[in-house]
């Protein structure tokens, strides 16, 4: 801007804009050495002049539109969104699984209590087989008798703990929480305007010229 050349009223010479810029009123011209003065405010209004600058400020705006890259700002914008939901998620996954790990260990623990309680009362012992081969090798029937009695309040007994078991191991469970709305709040809330940006179009700006031209004073 500084370097575009303006007409100077009066004299009609040539100067720079930058030799205009922070001055008012009448001033010393500053292309014939001190002959006369020129006014900062009419030079200014000069009709040449303003379109002289006002074409400078369009070509600086253009200059920084072409910077401001608009497609760019917008891909990165929405790739950062999608960067942060990726990686939040990626973090609660993660914090899943080891609540999952945690819990899956838990489990084969307390599968291997079980299991080690049976044997502590020696259930695989008391079976049909371990019976028939017992009563083969007797021959006296009151024997056979009292073995069988024993083996019917074994099997009762087994039976009252197996009982005990079957109660204890359904206590045993997995409950899901229902968090089918909570879910959103837990991973986050994602926030995207509503409202269409209303844009009017800038292509033939110049059609509107005679309707809004005014010529400069």
């Amino acid at each position: 801007m500084e370097e575009i050349t303006l007409r100077l009223e009066n004299c009609e010479k040539w100067t720079k804009y930058k030799n205009l810029m922070n001055k008012t009123g009448d001033f010393i011209c500053p292309e014939c050495v001190r002959t006369h003065t020129v006014n900062v405010e009419q030079t200014l209004k000069m009709s040449i002049n303003q379109e002289k600058i006002k074409r400078k400020k369009i070509e600086i705006a253009f200059e920084s539109l072409s910077r401001e890259n608009l497609h760019l700002k917008i891909d990165e914008h929405f790739e950062n969104l999608k960067n942060k939901v990726d990686l939040h998620v990626e973090e609660l996954i993660k914090k899943i699984n080891d609540i999952r790990i945690d819990m899956v260990d838990k489990i084969y623990q307390k599968k291997n209590e079980f299991i080690e309680d049976i044997n502590s009362v020696g259930f695989q012992h008391l079976n049909k087989e371990n019976f028939s081969e017992e009563m083969e090798n007797i021959n006296d029937v009151l024997e056979k008798l009292v073995i069988e009695d024993n083996y019917l309040k074994n099997i009762d007994k087994k039976k009252c703990q197996i009982k005990k078991i079957l109660d204890q191991l359904d206590k045993n469970k997995f409950e899901r929480n229902k968090i089918s709305n909570e879910i959103i709040q837990i991973v986050g809330i994602l926030k995207l305007t509503e409202e269409k940006i209303q844009l009017n179009s800038t292509i033939g700006a110049s059609e509107d010229f005679y309707e809004d031209f005014q010529p400069w004073l």
